[in-house]
């Protein structure tokens, strides 16, 4: 066991660091900068409404008549409308989502709240507000925010999600609450409150615009001269969300810089009080944790095909823990994970630069960051759950989280644990391929070859496992790496990325050195594509030449028509995402043009959908849908259908919805029926290879 840290520590070790000053500083010059764009707007809108009062009335004095008042009052309008644009954000109030959350009090749980305010008044911050329990591997500081929240203080309300403590011990769920906490410790944090309330506010005017879109499609109706004044209306304010977009971006790297900072320094806060050493167990924890907590949903959702619902979530997501820490060969100690980030992988990335643009540091960087301070404390393996009183109970309520939106009388039973392990065991099973492959096939694609070739191929016979040596099972991740650096150099290359210097290697290159290194990683990435495609197609031999005569032929059947229907796959991938980048400002709700508007509809009609349901109606008779019925009879539907999308002034969001739906579920359909084309290969394969090693054990 590590010696306890010392109940108080310097005040130098906690005060910003120069890096997170500078970003403070760079941050701050970003929030002057548009507040003097948005006051300059501001009075050019003004002007603007001066301006359009004072052409309405000449209009008018000038020719009174039904038309000219019309259009007096369009042009009014258009002054108006362009102000309101520019103010509507200051009465704006985003208000936190609790209806997932269940608030608990210190009568409630005593000790949990003697807990977090141990860690408040450690980390130098005021105790929270109110306190909610969630579902998931989370735990957050929140607020209601708007405008004035530049100005005036907000107390924070915390949220703890049982997920989260479901997944950690003791000492690990003491170090994330102090990581919440470190982010409002010192004043100087205010800095990153700012940015993030600039940065929301020129969010909300460049794409939360939708009842300002309605609002002006409704006075365009009024008549046409009106309308006329709208479209005037809409470019005045496409000119000032092009500006905004410029202050944007230069407001949201400030804010992304100086966000990874916030992580660095509130990690270092949570590592006083409670180690480094069990705030990084901690992220890794969670990260496991959050894998298994998808796994257990998407059991539970299996369950409710059949009406069926859990009593305790977290019970089920306690098993799936350990059930997926075995998968992946990794130790349990409190029927927690026990997991070594030094030896996760033995391979990465080769290229790295400071990246303006995440918010977050990877965790090898704030291991790193954290390293140097020393701060390791001991560690209380008690699962997180004994700060909990009643914890049984508070696990059942929550639990029923998420069943809420579901009318009791649909519910037809539970399930036990019993059931639940052979729901979760069969759906691993969907996902999983056989062992015997030692994960040499998870996330990723099989390289493209000719079965009818390769079959023809001479080979000389040896053991599988000759084939599948441990050198061989790290190409893919190699490769993928290799990709991720390749991705960097190019971006480098086109400048993209706003860095002068870059690593390669832990050597230092200037910017204009990526396209040499490039050409390097290029050839490197071709070695190593031509091993793996070498090894797929040896793998692909090897189990041709130990299978029966007519089950070889069924073999390389399944690889054609994997390779065929992956093709297939492609070619429809492509089509569904130029559907959706068309429909992408609708969706985000930009403020647009008629005009525009109906030429997008347009577009859809003639050149998209068409295709679109044809590719439907093909995958459909494929039996890609099989195994989604909804999905299926919702393509089926649509395949019928002869939607509008819009008319007159109006969007039809019923069948905008239904598009979307169709084509994010149609793409899940073709991914899910590829993989089990694929996994059935494998089996297949797995199958020959058990069948030789009986009749070598029986001869």
């Amino acid at each position: 066991m590590n010696p306890p840290l010392p109940k108080t520590h310097p005040d130098a070790l906690l005060a910003p660091s120069a890096q997170f000053k500078k970003e403070a500083a760079k941050s701050v010059m970003a929030i002057l900068a548009f507040l003097l764009v948005y006051l300059l707007l501001f009075l050019i809108s003004l002007a603007l409404v001066g301006l359009c009062f004072y052409a309405g009335y000449f209009i008018i004095v000038a020719r009174a008549s039904l038309y000219t008042l019309l259009f007096s009052v369009g042009l009014v309008g258009c002054g108006i409308m362009v102000f309101v644009f520019l103010v509507k954000f200051l009465f704006a109030t985003t208000r936190a989502d609790e209806s997932d959350c269940i608030e608990i009090t210190k009568d409630d749980q005593p000790l949990l709240f003697q807990t977090i305010y141990d860690l408040a008044r450690e980390t130098g911050t005021a105790r929270p507000k109110k306190v909610f329990l969630s579902d998931d591997v989370n735990a957050a500081v929140f607020y209601n925010s708007s405008f004035l929240s530049l100005f005036f203080p907000v107390r924070k309300n915390l949220k703890i999600g049982l997920g989260l403590v479901n997944s950690l011990n003791v000492s690990e769920l003491k170090a994330v609450l102090a990581h919440e906490f470190g982010h409002f410790s010192q004043r100087s944090m205010k800095v990153g409150s700012w940015v993030y309330q600039v940065n929301k506010v020129i969010y909300d005017m460049l794409f939360n615009n939708q009842g300002y879109a309605n609002s002006l499609r409704s006075f365009a109706s009024v008549h046409g001269l009106v309308a006329i004044c709208v479209q005037l209306t809409v470019k005045a304010v496409q000119g000032i969300q092009w500006v905004l977009h410029q202050m944007f971006k230069v407001v949201n790297s400030s804010y992304l810089s100086l966000s990874r900072q916030m992580e660095f320094h509130a990690d270092l806060v949570a590592a006083s009080v409670c180690g480094s050493n069990n705030i990084i167990h901690a992220l890794r924890r969670s990260e496991f944790a959050n894998d298994c907590f998808a796994a257990t949903l998407e059991t539970c959702n299996t369950a409710w095909k059949e009406k069926q619902t859990v009593t305790d979530f977290y019970a089920h997501h306690r098993f799936v823990l350990g059930q997926m820490a075995a998968v992946r060969q990794v130790k349990l100690l409190q029927g927690l994970p026990v997991l070594d980030i030094e030896t996760e992988s033995r391979v990465g990335c080769r290229v790295n630069y400071k990246d303006q643009w995440a918010s977050h540091p990877t965790l090898q960087e704030r291991k790193a960051y954290l390293d140097s301070f020393a701060l390791t404390a001991t560690v209380d393996e008690a699962p997180a759950w004994t700060l909990f009183e009643n914890a049984a109970d508070w696990k059942e309520r929550v639990t029923k989280q998420f069943y809420k939106s579901i009318p009791p009388e649909e519910i037809k039973g539970q399930i036990d644990a019993l059931r639940f392990a052979q729901l979760f065991e069969a759906r691993l099973q969907t996902v999983a391929f056989p062992p015997v492959f030692k994960n040499f096939y998870a996330n990723r694609s099989l390289a493209d070859f000719d079965p009818e070739a390769v079959s023809q191929q001479p080979y000389v016979l040896q053991a599988f496992d000759d084939l599948l040596t441990d050198e061989a099972l790290l190409l893919p991740q190699k490769l993928a790496f290799l990709e991720q650096d390749l991705a960097v150099l190019q971006a480098l290359s086109r400048k993209e990325i706003a860095v002068r210097s870059f690593d390669f290697d832990g050597r230092k290159y200037r910017r204009q050195e990526a396209a040499t290194i490039l050409a390097q990683l290029e050839g490197e990435r071709e070695i190593l594509q031509n091993q793996l495609e070498a090894l797929d197609q040896r793998i692909f031999r090897h189990f041709y030449a130990i299978a029966p005569l007519a089950e070889a032929e069924v073999l390389k059947s399944l690889y054609k028509n994997y390779f065929a229907c992956r093709n297939q796959a492609d070619e429809s991938l492509s089509a569904f995402s130029a559907l959706l980048e068309l429909l992408g400002p609708v969706f985000r709700g930009e403020t647009l043009a008629i005009n525009a508007i109906r030429e997008i509809i347009a577009s859809l009609k003639k050149e998209h959908e068409p295709g679109f349901k044809q590719s439907l109606h093909e995958w459909i008779a494929a039996g890609a849908f099989d195994h989604d019925p909804t999905v299926k009879s919702a393509a089926e539907k649509f395949i019928q259908s002869r939607y509008a999308y819009f008319s007159g002034e109006a969007f039809f969001d019923n069948e905008l919805i239904e598009l979307n739906r169709v084509v994010q579920g149609g793409w899940a359909c073709i991914h899910h029926y590829l993989f089990s084309l694929f996994k059935t290969i494998t089996e297949t394969q797995a199958g020959f290879l058990h069948a030789k090693a009986h009749d070598v054990q029986n001869a």
